[in-house]
């Protein structure tokens, strides 16, 4: 049967809220990842589920949420086993979703109706969506309780979360279904054609994914380390990172690694891959041996520790794996010559549809304009803090000190629940130019590092009552802040260098090791 919910996100006016239909024997884990899309919750933080009425009865609240082993969460039920239609019986029960135990963002869901599947519908469905929920980790910014300014209509905003919800259920799919041993078997072929014997690693290819459209930015590997892979930098976000990297400067390998996104496949010795990584080849029972010929797969992503792939990403993987073989026969038979390739082009194998619907791939050459993003806009940071934030920003006077301004990830992975991918925490530091002491530091959990950049910058001028006559920061922390617009802004000064900086993070790096 299929489940009509009315999701409302509490204390807000006008109302938040979704109406969503969802299958009854549903995991409430799943239902918990349809409200993050639903609502646009970034899964940063810890939730959980209340039920109130059961049965049409009135209940004492049952908690069903996450388990794990250490007894820090006990809740009665386990959301991974429990399914909606054990408590979910009749018309109008309910539960409290809450989101991020620090804001408490607390979610009313009332089962409106129990309905048969509609031929030719998917689910899960957004019927109707009102009005965008907040920020992530904005609480402060809403106790009021009046609801976020509007950038779509509701219609929009249902259409954006069908969208959503269906490269979900692709995804879920593709879970189920994905084939290991082919991405292996695929990757021991693009290890015996050792393409870097001919390619460079600045050698940039583009594959476009034809499920998504997103375009996937492939380099191989190989360095003096004996490093021979295949990286794939995806979407977007994957190709200003490429960019980062390769007009990369005096960045250590953490730094490089947190402006990556993109999923690798490396080829090791047996002795150097992890425990998982050996698991999942003996699973696939697919053979490998020698030195250089283990394929070791790596998620990167800023912000977190390197992980092994999901299945998302190992599709990606497959697909570049699959289809640069065909590039590089293509360059070898000179149909295709990497000369012809500069500023703004590329090579790429593109799929195209044919006559039938099916999907021929073609070589060619490609610029820009294929990408499903514009390259040209530059949409820039939003403002996480207030108009009176901004306005106690601009009544403190100016004084004459020369600081270093600084917000970055530091090497210390942390795991909060055993599995989970571990994430870095951001440290954000201001240096007296003078005397090279530290006038500030505060550490920070993941979470959107914009907002955690300014929120910094803000507590350091509160705690200093004054605004530095010089503020020097990096290209990107510059960015970060440039949005804020207080009365002393023309104060940031983009630097290239920051000696002051480099000089800390060398005795930070020092510390950790």
């Amino acid at each position: 049967m299929i489940y009509q919910f009315k999701t409302q996100l509490l204390g807000f006016r006008p109302p938040i809220w979704r109406r969503l239909q969802v299958d009854s024997n549903m995991t409430f884990l799943d239902f918990y990842e349809i409200f993050q899309i639903a609502f646009e919750w970034g899964d940063y933080h810890l939730h959980t589920y209340r039920m109130t009425k059961s049965n049409g009865k009135g209940v004492e609240p049952i908690e069903i949420g996450m388990m794990d082993e250490y007894g820090l969460f006990s809740p009665l039920y386990d959301e991974e086993e429990t399914v909606l239609s054990d408590f979910f019986v009749k018309e109008k029960d309910r539960a409290v979703y809450t989101y991020d135990f620090g804001d408490d963002w607390n979610h009313e869901i009332v089962l409106e109706k129990v309905l048969a599947p509609e031929k030719g519908m998917t689910y899960p469905n957004c019927v109707k969506a009102m009005r965008e929920a907040p920020e992530e980790d904005s609480r402060g910014l809403y106790l009021d309780g009046v609801s976020p300014g509007e950038t779509m209509n509701s219609q929009a905003l249902t259409d954006y979360i069908n969208e959503e919800l269906s490269i979900w259920l692709l995804e879920e799919k593709n879970e189920l279904e994905f084939d290991w041993s082919r991405l292996l078997m695929a990757a021991k072929d693009f290890n015996k054609l050792a393409p870097w014997n001919r390619l460079e690693g600045d050698d940039i290819f583009i594959i476009t994914d034809p499920i998504t459209k997103k375009q996937l930015f492939c380099s191989v590997l190989r360095n003096a380390h004996e490093l021979y892979g295949l990286a794939v930098y995806i979407g977007k976000e994957g190709f200003e990172s490429l960019l980062q990297l390769l007009n990369q400067g005096n960045e250590s390998a953490f730094e490089l690694s947190q402006k990556q996104r993109a999923v690798l496949v490396s080829f090791v010795n047996r002795d150097e891959l992890e425990k998982a990584d050996y698991e999942l080849i003996k699973a696939a029972t697919v053979s490998f041996r020698g030195k250089n010929q283990w394929p070791e797969f790596r998620s990167y992503q800023p912000g977190f520790f390197p992980w092994m792939i999901d299945h998302e990403e190992a599709r990606f993987l497959l697909l570049a794996l699959e289809q640069l073989p065909y590039l590089v026969e293509d360059i070898k038979e000179q149909k295709f010559s990497l000369d012809e390739t500069g500023q703004g082009a590329w090579l790429a194998r593109t799929p195209k549809e044919n006559s039938n619907g099916e999907i021929d791939w073609v070589t060619e050459y490609v610029t820009s304009s294929i990408f499903n993003w514009d390259v040209t806009s530059d949409e820039g940071h939003p403002s996480y803090l207030s108009e009176l934030d901004v306005k106690r920003l601009s009544k403190y006077k100016q004084d004459q000190g020369s600081v270093e301004f600084d917000f970055f990830p530091v090497n210390m992975p942390i795991q909060e629940l055993e599995g989970e991918r571990p994430y870095f925490p951001n440290l954000s530091v201001a240096i007296d130019q003078e005397s090279g002491m530290v006038l500030f530091q505060e550490m920070q959990a993941g979470g959107n590092r914009v907002e955690q950049c300014q929120r910094a910058f803000l507590k350091f001028l509160q705690n200093r009552n004054t605004v530095p006559n010089k503020i020097f920061v990096s290209e990107s922390i510059y960015e970060m802040l440039l949005p804020l617009k207080f009365l002393y802004a023309s104060n940031l000064i983009e630097s290239e260098e920051l000696p002051g900086m480099a000089e800390f993070k060398q005795i930070l790096e020092q510390m950790q090791n």
